[in-house]
């Protein structure tokens, strides 16, 4: 499988190793391209951190619109070698992403962290994603040809 092909088709499986390895390269990508935006925004690595501003949001908007399709490549592979259909992944996206722009309003007109909602609803979502990416790392893939194709090397 090319490279092109890991972070941007649909097709085949990946091993848990892969997709570790993968998750990893994304998380650095993610990193490196923020600091590498910083200055096209005015904004310094203390005030990215300090201050949630709408610069602030453009930038991990971009950055997470640059990251969400070989995020999603890799992750519908290694379903698809678990045996589950990469629409699961899609779905379980789209709630984040609901949750992200519903509470987006809220993060710049108030200070998020007095509204309980908000952290119970942010508490949930965590323990959502940890509780997946887990299942996708841990769960050892289908040892046999499923219909997504032969089991990987």
């Amino acid at each position: 499988m090319s490279i092109l092909h890991l972070f941007f088709g649909f097709s085949g499986r990946i091993t848990r190793r892969t997709f570790i390895f993968c998750f990893l390269a994304l998380l650095a990508l993610n990193f490196a391209l923020t600091y590498l935006f910083l200055p096209l925004f005015d904004l310094t690595v203390q005030t990215y951190l300090d201050d949630k501003t709408l610069k602030n949001w453009t930038l991990d908007s971009i950055i997470f619109g640059i990251l969400f399709w070989p995020d999603l490549a890799i992750s519908y592979k290694r379903l698809h070698d678990l045996g589950v259909s990469g629409k699961v992944y899609g779905v379980f996206s789209l709630l984040c992403l609901s949750f992200f722009f519903a509470t987006s309003q809220e993060i710049f007109t108030n200070n998020p962290l007095d509204n309980n909602v908000f952290l119970i609803c942010l508490f949930a979502l965590v323990l959502i994603i940890v509780a997946f990416l887990a299942v996708m790392i841990f769960k050892k893939g289908q040892p046999h040809e499923n219909r997504w194709g032969p089991a990987p090397v």
